[in-house]
Protein backbone atom coordinates (compact mmCIF):
# COMPACT_ATOMS: atom_id res chain seq x y z
CA UNK A 1 0.00 0.00 0.00
CA UNK A 2 1.45 3.20 -0.83
CA UNK A 3 2.67 5.34 1.54
CA UNK A 4 1.15 8.69 1.70
CA UNK A 5 3.47 11.78 1.56
CA UNK A 6 5.87 13.08 4.74
CA UNK A 7 4.12 15.81 6.94
CA UNK A 8 6.31 19.06 6.34
CA UNK A 9 8.97 20.14 8.87
CA UNK A 10 7.69 23.40 11.03
CA UNK A 11 9.76 25.76 9.44
CA UNK A 12 10.33 27.66 12.93
CA UNK A 13 11.31 24.13 14.85
CA UNK A 14 14.93 24.72 13.88
CA UNK A 15 15.21 28.41 14.87
CA UNK A 16 13.08 27.68 18.31
CA UNK A 17 15.88 25.17 19.31
CA UNK A 18 18.29 27.40 18.30
CA UNK A 19 17.02 30.65 20.43
CA UNK A 20 16.14 28.00 23.75
CA UNK A 21 20.17 27.10 23.18
CA UNK A 22 21.12 30.68 22.89
CA UNK A 23 19.09 31.19 26.23
CA UNK A 24 20.99 28.90 28.17
CA UNK A 25 24.10 29.71 26.86
CA UNK A 26 23.64 33.46 28.07
CA UNK A 27 22.24 32.18 31.20
CA UNK A 28 25.54 29.99 31.97
CA UNK A 29 27.69 32.98 30.90
CA UNK A 30 25.70 35.41 33.24
CA UNK A 31 26.08 32.66 36.08
CA UNK A 32 29.94 32.41 35.34
CA UNK A 33 30.35 36.12 35.61
CA UNK A 34 28.70 36.46 38.02
CA UNK A 35 30.63 33.78 40.14
CA UNK A 36 34.22 35.08 39.02
CA UNK A 37 32.64 38.45 40.28
CA UNK A 38 32.01 37.29 43.83
CA UNK A 39 35.41 35.44 43.92
CA UNK A 40 36.78 38.50 43.03
CA UNK A 41 34.92 40.44 45.38
CA UNK A 42 36.23 37.85 48.07
CA UNK A 43 39.89 37.83 47.06
CA UNK A 44 39.45 41.62 47.30
CA UNK A 45 38.18 41.84 50.52
CA UNK A 46 40.45 38.82 51.52
CA UNK A 47 43.68 40.44 50.55
CA UNK A 48 42.62 43.75 51.95
CA UNK A 49 42.17 42.23 55.32
CA UNK A 50 45.33 40.38 55.54
CA UNK A 51 47.44 43.94 54.28
CA UNK A 52 45.67 45.85 57.23
CA UNK A 53 46.98 42.57 59.45
CA UNK A 54 50.20 42.93 58.40
CA UNK A 55 50.64 46.56 59.18
CA UNK A 56 48.18 47.19 62.35
CA UNK A 57 50.21 44.89 64.71
CA UNK A 58 49.75 48.06 67.18
CA UNK A 59 45.76 48.91 67.22
CA UNK A 60 43.49 45.78 66.71
CA UNK A 61 40.67 48.28 66.11
CA UNK A 62 40.54 48.64 62.60
CA UNK A 63 41.53 45.28 61.47
CA UNK A 64 38.61 44.12 63.43
CA UNK A 65 36.12 46.70 62.17
CA UNK A 66 36.79 46.50 58.49
CA UNK A 67 36.96 42.45 59.07
CA UNK A 68 33.47 42.40 60.34
CA UNK A 69 31.95 44.81 57.31
CA UNK A 70 33.46 43.10 54.82
CA UNK A 71 32.51 39.60 56.40
CA UNK A 72 29.12 41.18 56.58
CA UNK A 73 28.65 42.57 52.80
CA UNK A 74 30.02 39.07 51.13
CA UNK A 75 27.82 37.08 52.89
CA UNK A 76 24.56 38.93 52.06
CA UNK A 77 23.80 39.68 56.10
CA UNK A 78 21.96 42.95 57.09
CA UNK A 79 24.34 43.08 59.95
CA UNK A 80 27.17 41.47 61.64
CA UNK A 81 29.20 41.76 65.33
CA UNK A 82 32.38 40.78 66.24
CA UNK A 83 32.28 39.67 70.33
CA UNK A 84 35.27 38.70 71.98
CA UNK A 85 35.50 36.53 74.84
CA UNK A 86 37.40 37.10 78.04
CA UNK A 87 36.88 33.47 79.87
CA UNK A 88 33.92 34.02 81.24
CA UNK A 89 31.62 36.28 78.83
CA UNK A 90 31.80 38.34 75.33
CA UNK A 91 31.90 41.84 74.61
CA UNK A 92 31.06 43.21 71.33
CA UNK A 93 34.41 44.79 69.53
CA UNK A 94 32.88 45.37 65.89
CA UNK A 95 29.81 45.47 64.80
CA UNK A 96 28.46 46.47 60.74
CA UNK A 97 25.22 47.77 59.93
CA UNK A 98 22.76 47.76 63.15
CA UNK A 99 20.81 50.55 63.46
CA UNK A 100 21.48 52.67 66.42
CA UNK A 101 18.61 51.12 68.89
CA UNK A 102 19.88 48.05 67.49
CA UNK A 103 23.68 48.62 68.38
CA UNK A 104 22.65 50.32 71.88
CA UNK A 105 21.15 46.80 72.96
CA UNK A 106 24.43 44.80 71.90
CA UNK A 107 26.45 47.31 73.56
CA UNK A 108 24.28 47.67 76.91
CA UNK A 109 26.04 44.68 79.11
CA UNK A 110 28.29 41.66 78.04
CA UNK A 111 26.76 38.64 76.47
CA UNK A 112 26.98 35.69 78.79
CA UNK A 113 28.17 32.11 77.88
CA UNK A 114 24.64 30.59 77.73
CA UNK A 115 22.72 28.90 74.79
CA UNK A 116 19.87 31.76 75.30
CA UNK A 117 21.80 33.95 72.80
CA UNK A 118 23.39 32.87 69.24
CA UNK A 119 26.92 34.35 70.83
CA UNK A 120 26.83 32.38 74.09
CA UNK A 121 25.65 28.98 72.38
CA UNK A 122 28.48 29.39 69.78
CA UNK A 123 30.95 29.85 72.66
CA UNK A 124 29.07 26.67 74.17
CA UNK A 125 29.76 24.76 71.24
CA UNK A 126 32.77 25.52 69.99
CA UNK A 127 30.92 24.95 66.39
CA UNK A 128 29.64 27.11 63.91
CA UNK A 129 25.87 27.78 64.65
CA UNK A 130 22.83 28.55 62.16
CA UNK A 131 19.32 29.25 63.34
CA UNK A 132 16.67 29.68 60.31
CA UNK A 133 14.31 31.53 62.51
CA UNK A 134 15.27 32.62 66.16
CA UNK A 135 11.75 32.86 66.36
CA UNK A 136 10.81 29.24 65.70
CA UNK A 137 13.91 28.90 68.32
CA UNK A 138 12.48 28.12 72.19
CA UNK A 139 15.97 28.41 73.74
CA UNK A 140 16.43 31.65 72.45
CA UNK A 141 16.29 33.95 75.53
CA UNK A 142 17.52 37.22 73.96
CA UNK A 143 13.83 38.59 74.18
CA UNK A 144 14.49 42.69 73.32
CA UNK A 145 16.78 41.94 70.38
CA UNK A 146 14.01 39.02 68.91
CA UNK A 147 11.12 41.18 69.81
CA UNK A 148 12.24 44.05 67.98
CA UNK A 149 12.22 42.01 64.61
CA UNK A 150 15.87 43.27 64.03
CA UNK A 151 16.96 39.65 63.51
CA UNK A 152 15.30 36.97 61.97
CA UNK A 153 18.33 33.92 60.33
CA UNK A 154 21.41 34.02 62.05
CA UNK A 155 25.22 32.47 61.84
CA UNK A 156 27.34 32.36 64.44
CA UNK A 157 31.38 31.30 63.77
CA UNK A 158 33.52 30.64 66.44
CA UNK A 159 37.13 32.14 66.83
CA UNK A 160 39.22 29.49 68.03
CA UNK A 161 42.95 29.39 68.06
CA UNK A 162 44.14 25.86 69.10
CA UNK A 163 40.69 24.87 70.65
CA UNK A 164 40.78 28.14 73.10
CA UNK A 165 37.74 30.21 72.35
CA UNK A 166 38.77 33.76 71.37
CA UNK A 167 35.58 35.07 70.16
CA UNK A 168 32.68 34.89 67.87
CA UNK A 169 31.54 36.31 64.90
CA UNK A 170 27.82 36.45 64.63
CA UNK A 171 25.47 37.72 61.33
CA UNK A 172 21.64 37.95 61.21
CA UNK A 173 19.30 38.96 58.15
CA UNK A 174 15.57 40.56 58.99
CA UNK A 175 14.17 37.72 57.00
CA UNK A 176 14.02 34.06 57.00
CA UNK A 177 16.92 32.88 54.88
CA UNK A 178 19.45 30.45 55.04
CA UNK A 179 23.24 31.43 54.60
CA UNK A 180 24.21 28.72 51.66
CA UNK A 181 27.40 26.32 52.26
CA UNK A 182 29.22 29.01 50.40
CA UNK A 183 28.75 32.04 52.53
CA UNK A 184 29.31 29.89 55.57
CA UNK A 185 32.76 28.34 54.32
CA UNK A 186 33.38 32.13 53.66
CA UNK A 187 32.98 33.42 57.07
CA UNK A 188 35.07 30.64 58.57
CA UNK A 189 37.49 31.99 56.55
CA UNK A 190 36.45 35.46 58.14
CA UNK A 191 36.92 34.20 61.85
CA UNK A 192 40.08 32.77 61.13
CA UNK A 193 41.82 35.90 59.83
CA UNK A 194 40.24 37.36 63.22
CA UNK A 195 41.95 34.93 64.86
CA UNK A 196 45.02 35.43 63.31
CA UNK A 197 44.77 39.27 63.66
CA UNK A 198 44.17 39.07 67.56
CA UNK A 199 47.22 36.70 67.94
CA UNK A 200 49.39 39.28 66.20
CA UNK A 201 49.04 41.60 68.50
CA UNK A 202 48.64 39.75 71.44
CA UNK A 203 52.30 38.34 70.84
CA UNK A 204 53.47 41.76 70.27
CA UNK A 205 52.09 42.86 73.30
CA UNK A 206 53.97 40.17 75.26
CA UNK A 207 57.31 40.91 73.75
CA UNK A 208 56.94 44.42 74.18
CA UNK A 209 55.95 43.70 77.97
CA UNK A 210 59.26 41.69 78.27
CA UNK A 211 61.70 43.71 76.68
CA UNK A 212 59.57 46.39 79.31
CA UNK A 213 60.45 44.63 81.87
CA UNK A 214 64.08 43.46 80.88
CA UNK A 215 64.39 47.53 80.67
CA UNK A 216 63.05 48.15 84.06
CA UNK A 217 64.63 45.99 85.77
CA UNK A 218 68.21 46.56 84.76
CA UNK A 219 67.32 50.50 85.71
CA UNK A 220 67.22 49.26 89.42
CA UNK A 221 69.81 47.14 89.43
CA UNK A 222 71.67 50.33 88.32
CA UNK A 223 70.46 52.40 90.67
CA UNK A 224 71.24 49.57 93.71
CA UNK A 225 74.71 49.26 92.30
CA UNK A 226 75.70 53.27 93.04
CA UNK A 227 73.40 53.41 96.30
CA UNK A 228 74.49 51.01 98.24
CA UNK A 229 74.14 52.80 101.25
CA UNK A 230 70.88 54.75 100.40
CA UNK A 231 68.10 52.61 99.60
CA UNK A 232 65.38 55.85 99.27
CA UNK A 233 66.86 56.06 95.54
CA UNK A 234 65.95 52.77 94.65
CA UNK A 235 62.67 52.74 96.31
CA UNK A 236 61.99 55.57 94.12
CA UNK A 237 63.53 53.90 91.38
CA UNK A 238 61.14 50.65 92.11
CA UNK A 239 58.16 53.21 91.81
CA UNK A 240 58.45 54.61 88.59
CA UNK A 241 59.01 51.64 87.27
CA UNK A 242 55.99 49.89 88.41
CA UNK A 243 53.83 52.85 87.54
CA UNK A 244 55.51 52.76 84.07
CA UNK A 245 55.37 49.07 83.29
CA UNK A 246 52.01 48.61 85.07
CA UNK A 247 49.78 51.47 83.53
CA UNK A 248 49.36 52.58 87.12
CA UNK A 249 47.98 56.02 87.63
CA UNK A 250 49.74 55.89 91.48
CA UNK A 251 52.06 53.75 92.62
CA UNK A 252 53.44 54.15 96.52
CA UNK A 253 55.62 51.87 98.60
CA UNK A 254 54.99 51.37 102.66
CA UNK A 255 57.01 50.05 105.19
CA UNK A 256 56.10 48.59 108.32
CA UNK A 257 57.11 50.13 111.50
CA UNK A 258 55.93 50.24 114.99
CA UNK A 259 52.80 48.31 113.65
CA UNK A 260 51.64 51.09 110.89
CA UNK A 261 52.21 51.19 107.58
CA UNK A 262 54.30 54.21 106.44
CA UNK A 263 55.06 55.97 103.08
CA UNK A 264 58.03 56.08 102.06
CA UNK A 265 58.39 56.27 97.90
CA UNK A 266 55.85 56.77 94.88
CA UNK A 267 54.84 57.58 91.49
CA UNK A 268 52.30 59.65 90.17
CA UNK A 269 49.82 62.36 91.65
CA UNK A 270 48.74 60.23 94.90
CA UNK A 271 47.74 62.59 97.58
CA UNK A 272 49.23 66.38 98.85
CA UNK A 273 50.96 64.72 102.09
CA UNK A 274 52.52 61.53 101.35
CA UNK A 275 54.27 61.72 104.32
CA UNK A 276 51.49 61.51 106.69
CA UNK A 277 49.98 58.55 105.06
CA UNK A 278 49.62 55.95 107.51
CA UNK A 279 47.78 52.74 107.20
CA UNK A 280 46.67 49.86 110.05
CA UNK A 281 47.98 46.77 109.46
CA UNK A 282 44.57 45.40 109.56
CA UNK A 283 42.54 42.92 107.11
CA UNK A 284 40.44 46.28 106.37
CA UNK A 285 42.60 47.97 103.87
CA UNK A 286 44.39 46.44 100.29
CA UNK A 287 47.76 47.15 101.52
CA UNK A 288 46.94 45.56 105.09
CA UNK A 289 45.09 42.53 104.23
CA UNK A 290 48.33 41.86 101.75
CA UNK A 291 50.92 42.41 104.92
CA UNK A 292 48.62 40.02 106.91
CA UNK A 293 48.05 37.27 104.21
CA UNK A 294 51.36 37.39 102.95
CA UNK A 295 49.85 37.86 99.40
CA UNK A 296 48.75 39.68 96.58
CA UNK A 297 45.50 41.14 96.51
CA UNK A 298 44.26 42.26 93.83
CA UNK A 299 40.53 45.04 93.83
CA UNK A 300 38.98 45.80 91.07
CA UNK A 301 36.91 48.46 92.30
CA UNK A 302 36.69 49.61 95.83
CA UNK A 303 34.73 51.98 95.82
CA UNK A 304 32.23 49.16 95.20
CA UNK A 305 33.53 46.71 98.25
CA UNK A 306 31.52 46.51 101.26
CA UNK A 307 32.32 48.23 104.19
CA UNK A 308 32.46 45.55 106.84
CA UNK A 309 34.83 44.11 104.37
CA UNK A 310 37.16 47.47 103.82
CA UNK A 311 36.44 49.52 106.51
CA UNK A 312 39.84 51.33 106.63
CA UNK A 313 40.54 50.92 103.08
CA UNK A 314 37.05 52.39 101.78
CA UNK A 315 37.73 55.54 104.04
CA UNK A 316 40.98 56.25 102.58
CA UNK A 317 38.88 55.53 99.04
CA UNK A 318 36.52 58.30 100.23
CA UNK A 319 39.66 60.52 100.26
CA UNK A 320 41.80 59.87 97.74
CA UNK A 321 39.68 58.36 95.07
CA UNK A 322 41.50 55.04 94.11
CA UNK A 323 39.52 52.30 92.40
CA UNK A 324 41.21 49.11 90.94
CA UNK A 325 44.05 48.08 93.28
CA UNK A 326 47.22 45.46 93.69
CA UNK A 327 49.31 45.44 96.63
CA UNK A 328 52.02 42.64 96.70
CA UNK A 329 54.06 42.51 100.15
CA UNK A 330 57.19 43.03 100.40
CA UNK A 331 59.19 39.85 101.90
CA UNK A 332 62.46 38.65 102.90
Amino acid sequence: MPRGPKPAKSKEAKPRVARKSQRNERSKVRDLEKRLADAQQQLTATAEVLKLISRSIFELDPVLAALTEHATRLSGAQNGALARFDGERFTVAATYGPDREALEILRRSPIPLTRGTLVGRVGLERRTVHILDIRSDTAYEWHAWREKGEARTVLGVPMLRGGVLLGVLAFWRDRVKLFTDKQIALLETFADQAVIAIENVRLFNETKEALEQQTATGEILKVISSSPTDVQPVFEAVARSAARFCDAHDVVIVRLDGGMLHYVAGAGPFGSNRSTLEIPVTRESVVGRAVVDRATVHVRDLAAESEEEYAVGKALQRRLGQHTMLATPLLR
